[in-house]
């Protein structure tokens, strides 16, 4: 702007040092003086616009009326340009340029200003513009009646100004405004201030609400701060703030949701929300800034009527240039309507947190604590209040692990600690049988006398819940020691070596997780040796074998569990055992039958030799379709911990003793079809296990057929996922009378939809599990329950199993109701129980700056008490009203964005997910 202000100044010079007038026809009206004079700097403007700096001057030649719309133009090499109706006028002494009619300066387009009246002063390089001024400056818009401006100092003033900044709408309050002083002023290039102005972000010409402040200071790219705000809706006055500040590249802090649910009562839950970051400039580039530090922070403060006060904190955040990172949650209530055994749990709470910390640069630290008060207080509350989340799996755990790595090219050594607690029983379990293994997390009192009255008493059922205190410690790691290499390459051959080294101080909970009678401390070794080599016969298929050893020892504290079960209660049938169907053939109760095999501790050996094979074959068939082949066998280890415990078919222990290695015999095959377009994809597996006889354990899977189907259409209107898992298990020990091979099958099915028009879309998801074989031992076990619990106290047909069938269905539907609103409908149904796991009518709608949602939920149990036939629960008299809940809540966003979320959901996800958990 300064070197087109100097250069309109030197070509005034030009034009009075050069200017010869030539005889010419003087019009009426001029004398010749006053006419040479015009005409002599027309001529030199002319001539010396066009010789600097490429400068050119535009003038209409088709008459006095284009002459007059087109004006006088002048723009030069860096995008400058004043345009003007009428002629621009230079005062040659004070360096005034003055623009008597519509001038229009602008600058690229960064700048531009407009005015009936515009005044510059080439020296001070100041602007001022008088009637119908517009301001456009970057992202924001300004319209005033005067208005000062200073490009060197990029300073202004503007009396009477409204305008636009983005998304954000402001403009003078005009029952106190000053028509003397200034509504708007421009500080700087980062800072704008106004005084006694509106603001909104509510394009309509009557704003639904406007923020009326005293005075606002407005940062470009980031936020509006507010100083004595009042809110109005309609143009009426509801709140007044102190101070107010509003992101405007991000949606708003504040969060509130309000409304009634029937487990929680009626509720407020506010949640508040900041964000933080610290720049500096980058090593490579100092211009450049990057991120040394930013974080994410939210508050939470909630009151449910009938459950009391919850208030929490959820931090993300990256320090020191990601040195150290993660997230952390804490939150507690003081649930007044908790109670587990008549006793009150007032206190409940979650305590995550996930952290990594590079202290060196070789050398790292982790932590991962997923730790709560109690297993329902997700269920019961949290998932509640995340109604847009996915309820967390039932799995009723908590952990606590941290390591230290020191992480190198070539390996890796690990230092790990970590605590596993989980929901038991006092009881011995028999792994062997498939409805004793159930980790016993049953909640509901009827259900889990008719599902295991068999080998449950009543003292181990609660009264609303489970009770805290069956948190029993079932993983114990002090410590856990790894060194592990990469693949390293033997003199640049085809063959590569890898070495695994642990040792391990862990916790074996041995049968009874629940009791601490028959816990032992292992300790040991483990040396795993691999050699692999990789060789490509063509371009388009590749072998790659690998040959492993591997030695060890694991020492038992103890090999005894040291039961004392003649101290206890148990069935008089002789039959069932402290509860469990385990039959011990001692009367030390150390040694047991698993099937009509003998097994005991004094079995395990505590050194053991183990070596494998696997081998891989690959093959691209063509552009689109590939496949491979594996084989893989491990034999020896027989006698050692790990095995016995595989024996008698107790899986878990391997996730909570310790991940040992074991037999396996394996042939699998694979076979994937991919397609860019269309966009489809179809894979095909198989797999057996080779073992037979007493190689194959209670609960191992046997073969399994698995395939899977992807589809989308272009653009994504439409979507399909497929999944269908045909799997074959061994129940019981292979020698047991009631042994039978079951076969499971497990589908899942997505189906999204969403025109381009995008009013409406929907996804239905569908999940289910199918035992196709049926217990033998079944009808024995009902007659045994028939003898513990009336016949008029139950109902067969109604009874649920855990091997029963199960089915789930997902449904969601969106569409938009006019520009403004909109609909959600939502169900999550499980058939075989009859229970409906969410139903909600959602109602949308837009305002702006943020959404109103009116949500309507159906309560789980309408279904059971509305259409239960077999028993009178004294349900049947309630209303529909009766079961109905509702929350209205607010979220804010920024006025551009859809009021609707885009993105589609995986519908079956939570369906499927319990089934794959049920396998």
């Amino acid at each position: 702007m300064k070197r087109i202000f100097a250069l309109m100044a030197l070509a005034w010079v030009l034009c009075a040092l050069n200017a010869a007038a030539k005889p010419q026809e003087i019009p009426e009206g001029f004398d010749a003086e006053e006419y040479d004079r015009l005409r002599a700097r027309a001529t030199a403007v002319d001539r010396a616009m066009a010789r600097l700096e490429g400068l050119e001057e535009e003038e209409g030649d088709g008459g006095e009326e284009e002459a007059v719309s087109a004006g006088y133009q002048f723009s030069g090499a860096e995008g400058i340009s004043i345009r003007s109706i009428d002629s621009l006028v230079l005062d040659d002494k004070t360096q005034v340029v003055y623009g008597r009619r519509r001038t229009r300066i602008t600058a690229g387009e960064r700048f531009s200003l407009e005015a009936d009246r515009v005044t510059i002063n080439i020296v001070s390089e100041e602007i001022e513009a008088e009637g119908d001024v517009l301001l456009t400056v970057n992202k924001s818009e300004i319209k005033a009646t005067r208005l000062y401006y200073n490009f060197g100092s990029s300073e202004g003033v503007a009396y009477q100004s409204d305008g636009q900044y983005q998304h954000v709408y402001f403009r003078a309050d005009p029952n106190e405004q000053d028509s003397d002083a200034p509504s708007f002023r421009q500080l700087n290039e980062n800072q704008y201030l106004f005084q006694k102005s509106r603001f909104t972000t509510d394009d309509f010409p009557r704003p639904m609400y406007e923020i009326k402040a005293r005075e606002a200071v407005l940062f470009p790219q980031d936020r509006i701060f507010m100083r004595n705000a009042v809110l109005y809706i309609r143009e009426k006055p509801v709140m007044y703030f102190a101070m107010f500040n509003r992101s405007i590249e991000e949606r708003q802090a504040w969060h509130f949701v309000f409304g009634n649910d029937n487990d929680l009562g009626g509720f407020v839950m506010g949640t508040y929300q900041w964000k933080y970051h610290s720049m500096e400039p980058s090593f490579e580039d100092e211009d450049e800034l990057i991120f040394r530090s930013h974080g994410d922070v939210k508050y939470h403060l909630d009151y449910f009527g009938d459950r009391g006060v919850g208030y929490g904190m959820q931090h993300g955040y990256s320090l020191n240039y990601e040195k150290h990172a993660g997230d952390w949650e804490l939150y507690r209530i003081s649930d007044d309507d908790y109670n587990v055994r008549d006793d009150n749990e007032a206190d409940r709470w979650i305590a995550d947190w996930k952290h990594r910390s590079r202290i060196t640069r070789r050398l790292w630290w982790r932590f991962n604590a997923d730790w709560m008060s109690d297993p329902e207080i997700y269920y019961d509350i949290i998932d509640k209040k995340n109604r847009d989340d996915y309820e967390r799996g039932r799995l009723a755990e908590r952990r606590i692990r941290s390591s230290l790595d020191w992480v190198d090219d070539y390996y890796l050594l690990r230092a790990l600690v970590e605590r596993k607690e989980r929901i038991s029983r006092d009881r011995i379990t028999d792994y062997a049988e498939p409805g004793d293994d159930d980790r016993d997390y049953d909640t509901d009192d009827e259900l889990t006398l008719l599902q295991e009255g068999l080998w449950t008493d009543d003292n181990n059922l609660d009264d609303e819940g489970i009770d805290p205190d069956r948190y029993s410690a079932v993983s114990k790691r002090l410590p856990e020691l790894t060194l592990s290499t990469s693949w390293l390459n033997i003199f640049r051959s085809p063959y590569y070596y890898n070495l695994n080294v642990r040792a391990f101080r862990n916790l074996d909970k041995g049968l009874n997780s629940g009791s601490r009678e028959d816990d032992a401390w292992v300790e040991g070794y483990d040396v795993y040796n691999r050699l692999m080599f990789f060789h490509a016969f063509s371009d388009d298929t590749n072998l790659m074998m690998k040959l492993g050893a591997g030695f060890g020892q694991m020492d038992r504290e103890r090999y005894t569990f040291d039961f004392d079960i003649d101290d206890r209660e148990h069935a008089e049938d002789g039959i069932r055992e402290n509860g469990s169907r385990l039959v011990f053939t001692d009367d030390d109760y150390e040694t047991f039958l698993v099937g009509r095999d003998e097994r005991s501790l004094s079995e395990v050996q505590s050194n053991f030799v183990y070596y494998d094979a696997d081998t891989l074959l690959t093959h691209r068939f063509s552009r689109s379709l590939t496949g491979e082949a594996e084989h893989f066998i491990r034999e020896g280890a027989e006698d050692s911990l790990s095995e016995w415990y595989e024996s008698i078919g107790n899986h878990t222990a391997r996730s909570d003793l310790y991940d040992y290695r074991l037999r396996e015999h394996w042939i699998k095959a694979t076979l994937n079809y991919r397609l860019r377009y269309p966009d489809l994809n179809v894979i095909l597996a198989a797999e057996r296990n080779l073992q037979s006889g007493s190689d194959i354990t209670p609960n191992e899977i046997i073969q399994q057929l698995a395939g899977s189907i992807r589809y989308r259409s272009p653009r994504e209107v439409f979507t399909i996922e497929n999944r269908h898992t045909l799997s074959t298990i061994q129940y019981r020990a292979h020698n047991d009378e009631y042994m039978y091979e079951g076969d499971v099958y497990r589908t899942s099915l997505n189906l999204g939809l969403r025109p381009l028009h995008d009013n409406w879309w929907s996804n239905l998801g569908l999940a289910f599990s199918h035992d196709l074989d049926d217990d033998p031992l079944e009808e024995e076990n009902r007659k045994l329950l028939e003898d513990q619990v009336d016949e008029d106290d139950t109902n067969d047909d109604d009874r649920y199993d855990e091997g029963d069938n199960r089915y789930y269905a997902y449904l969601e539907f969106t569409t938009r109701i006019g520009p403004k609103w909109a609909l959600e409908l939502r169900a999550d149904y499980e058939f075989e129980t009859s229970d409906l796991n969410h139903a909600s009518l959602l109602f949308k709608r837009d305002l702006h700056d943020g959404v109103m949602n009116f949500e309507l939920d159906l309560d789980d149990n309408y279904f059971d008490d509305r259409y239960d036939d077999n028993e009178d629960n004294g349900n049947n008299d309630k209303s529909l009203s009766d079961y109905l809940s509702y929350r209205i809540y607010f979220t804010f966003k920024l006025p551009d964005e859809d009021f609707l979320d885009s993105k589609p959901i995986e519908a079956a996800l939570r369906g499927r997910r319990t089934v794959e958990e049920d396998s």
